[in-house]
This record gives structure tokens, C-alpha cells and sequence, in this order.
């Protein structure tokens, strides 16, 4: 908890114009393979939110029963990040204090339902009771987004279409001469494509649960 503590004071904001404008929190002195990922509540619906709990709302508890509880912890100008081993993260909303109860922020917007899941789930955490893991897409969605990162990479690195097919799904199924041109694995692959170039266009941030507006642009190769 020291130690985390002291990395805590030392974190920077990666919304700073010297690196990049990233929307996460990270200690500076960690490689990038070993940083722990905090994603701001604004992009992401699975991050719990937490403020001081007024007084008329009755007992609650004390910021520090959820903070002792967090294996990484990085403060920011809005707020100390929390994340757990499970994959859980939270955020207790400055100005609150550690000593003061605090109560769950839940906006009605569209984050809304996501956003009090991961409440709760803390909550069930605090109180030593199971709780569901966080929702996480599909194995095959997984899939299907690994092969849209290929598939970009490779239009991006100069190859072909058909280049790009051989690659992602071998030789002996892509057709060949003019048969690719109207094949459906030339579809899939113009398909892939344009998906990565819509994830790495800022996509990505919808599989963080719409916790903001952002809408990815809308690019189709040639």
C-alpha cells in the first residue's frame, strides 16, 4: 500500500501536450509493458464513480474501505484511479477525502446501467461476496478484432487486398485471376479493413461501453 501510495504522488496525467494527449493516468517511472491502464469515467462505462455521499442520504462508507481494497491506485487532477486484480476499475471524484463516505455516481445517459454494475460489483467486493466479472466481448468478437488490427497493419505496411487475404486466411482460399474480384473472401477483407481503420480512428473507445458520445469515422478504402 506504501509503495502504491508513493507512485500515486508521482503520477502524471497523460492528457499532457508532451505526450500525446492519451485519456488514461500512468506512473511515469514504470515501462509501458508493466503500467497499469486507468481509463477516465468519461470513456468508460465500467469504471465505478464515486463522490462524497451527502449527509441527507444517510451512513455510507468511508472512501478508504474502497481505496485499501485496490491493487493499483494513480491520482489525477479529477480524482484518485482505483483498479483491481479482477479487471475492476473506480475512481473516487475529487474534492472527496478518504475518511468521508461517499456515494456511487451513476449519470442517466446511456453508460448508465454499466456504470452502476461496477458500483455494485464493489460494493459485493467491500462486503466479501461474490460478485459477476465485468462484461468483456465474445471470444469470437475478440477474434474478429484481432483480425481488423491484421488487416490493417498489413494495407498500412503496402499490401494488397489479396495480399492481406493470403495472410489472414491462407493461400488455398483465395481465388485466383479474376475470381477474386468477386469473391467473398475479397469482401471479408475489405471488410476487416475498414473496421481496423474505424478502431484505430478512435473505434476502440466503443468497446469501453459508451461512456461518451464519441462516434468513430466512417473510412472505406478504395
Amino acid at each position: 500500500m506504501r509503495s502504491s501510495a508513493r507512485r500515486a504522488a508521482k503520477a502524471t496525467h497523460l492528457r499532457d501536450s508532451n505526450n500525446g494527449g492519451y485519456d488514461f493516468v500512468a506512473d511515469p517511472d514504470l515501462d509501458w509493458r508493466e503500467t497499469p491502464v486507468f481509463w477516465r469515467a468519461s470513456l468508460a462505462a465500467d469504471v465505478a464513480c464515486f463522490c462524497e455521499c451527502p449527509e441527507p442520504l444517510g451512513k455510507a462508507l468511508p472512501a478508504i474501505d474502497i481505496v485499501q481494497r485496490a491493487q493499483h491506485l494513480r491520482r489525477a487532477s479529477d480524482g484518485l484511479y482505483l483498479s483491481w486484480e479482477a479487471g475492476d476499475q473506480g475512481v473516487i471524484l475529487a474534492p472527496a477525502r478518504l475518511h468521508h463516505p461517499v456515494a456511487a455516481v451513476c449519470p442517466i445517459n446511456r453508460a448508465m446501467a454499466r456504470r452502476y454494475e461496477a458500483a455494485e460489483r464493489l460494493w459485493r467486493m467491500t462486503q466479501g461476496q461474490a460478485c459477476p466479472h465485468p462484461a468483456r466481448p465474445s471470444r469470437h468478437r475478440r477474434s474478429q478484432l484481432a483480425l481488423a488490427l491484421r488487416a490493417l497493419h498489413g494495407r498500412l505496411a503496402g499490401a494488397s487486398h489479396r495480399q492481406v487475404a493470403t495472410a489472414l486466411f491462407g493461400e488455398d482460399v483465395v481465388p485466383p485471376g479474376a475470381a477474386w474480384k468477386t469473391s467473398d473472401i475479397r469482401s471479408r477483407t475489405i471488410r476487416l479493413t475498414n473496421a481496423g481503420i474505424r478502431l484505430s480512428g478512435g473505434g476502440y473507445r466503443a468497446l469501453l461501453g459508451g461512456g461518451s458520445d464519441f462516434a468513430p469515422p466512417q473510412i472505406r478504402t478504395p
